[in-house]
């Protein structure tokens, strides 16, 4: 009798802290706020029918990159990273995975960007344990199909440091959905 009634306490405890643990884990580390706003992008400055990605070229084996998805309603989706030769694979990947919602509750996957004239400024969530910090990068548009980031920072740090990502455009017949349960 003794042992039945601590395996049920067990149980009890199991069950009240998995149903706890997730909302303690937030409040005790929570996500940080993004600096930008979500708005509207009506402009023509960028192309947003397709993907961007950079060609890193200090990989020697094979150049990596990250893929940015920008969307009409001001969402990013990206940071993506993957192998320049897998960039379409990934890309394919990417829609197949948001059809079934896979990407939907993962704050990592998203972000916000804006447009001012020449000007870009890119945010989104980096991968954490310990509560989601952004990434804000700067940057100046080229063209319609390409733009040059040339300074980021992390939202924990005070500083800018000098980056230099060159993206290019790659047109698509399909995008992933951008619906997220971060921003709408």
């Amino acid at each position: 009798m003794k042992i039945l009634r601590i395996l049920l306490i067990v149980f009890v405890l199991m069950f009240v802290s998995s149903c706890f643990c997730e909302s303690l884990w937030e409040w005790l580390f929570p996500d940080d706020k993004p600096t930008l706003e979500q708005k509207r992008y009506e402009g023509e400055n960028l192309r947003i029918d397709g993907f961007y990605c950079y060609d890193s070229k200090d990989d020697y084996y094979d150049h990596t990159t990250k893929i940015f998805v920008f969307y009409r309603n001001g969402i990013v989706m990206g940071g993506v990273g993957t192998y320049y030769s897998k960039v379409y694979e990934t890309y394919n990947s990417l829609i197949e995975e948001q059809a079934q919602g896979y990407y939907a509750d993962v704050i990592d996957w998203w972000g916000l960007f804006e447009i001012e004239d020449s000007i870009i400024r890119l945010e989104y969530y980096l991968p954490s344990m310990y509560g989601h910090h952004t990434y804000l990068m700067q940057g100046t548009i080229l063209n319609d199909t390409t733009f040059h980031m040339i300074k980021g920072k992390q939202s924990d740090k005070s500083d800018y440091e000098t980056i230099d990502y060159l993206y290019s455009f790659h047109k698509t017949e399909a995008k992933p959905d951008s619906t997220n349960k971060f921003f709408r």
